[in-house]
């Protein structure tokens, strides 16, 4: 009614691309230790365990490298920071101090399997080797 004509003012549904950026903004940007809390929120509101997962997958790796989060060794025998610098790809990471490298999963923000990193010049490539000898 707001332009004077007989129809009411219908808001325009969102998409579930747009969802999932507003919901991958809100959690992104979560404050730190408190992402669970707004991940149960966001999950709860968007009703819709698909867009969630999306906008998840996204987010949780954004948000954990920004407040340099610490993981635990599943052996306990130390703690992975998850950082840009110990970023070998999208799920593992370098911890220095035992060459181990850690496959991280984001959403549930625990180390699902170490391996040892044993360095053959010939055969690393030089992400390896640079962060190795930094």
């Amino acid at each position: 009614m707001a332009d004077g004509g007989d129809e009411p003012d219908e808001a325009e549904e969102l998409s579930g691309r747009q969802k999932a950026e507003i919901a991958k903004w809100f959690l992104a940007n979560a404050p730190a230790g408190e992402i669970q809390y707004v991940a149960k929120d966001v999950r709860s509101i968007l009703g819709d365990d698909g867009i969630y997962e999306m906008a998840a997958a996204e987010a949780y790796p954004v948000h954990n490298k920004a407040h340099l989060i610490a993981l635990q060794m599943p052996d306990r025998s130390g703690e992975v920071l998850i950082t840009a610098y110990g970023e070998l790809d999208k799920n593992n990471y370098f911890e220095p101090r035992t060459a181990q490298v850690a496959t991280v999963d984001h959403v549930k923000q625990v180390i699902s399997y170490i391996f040892y990193l044993f360095l053959h010049t010939s055969s690393v490539n030089d992400r390896f080797t640079s962060l190795v000898l930094a």
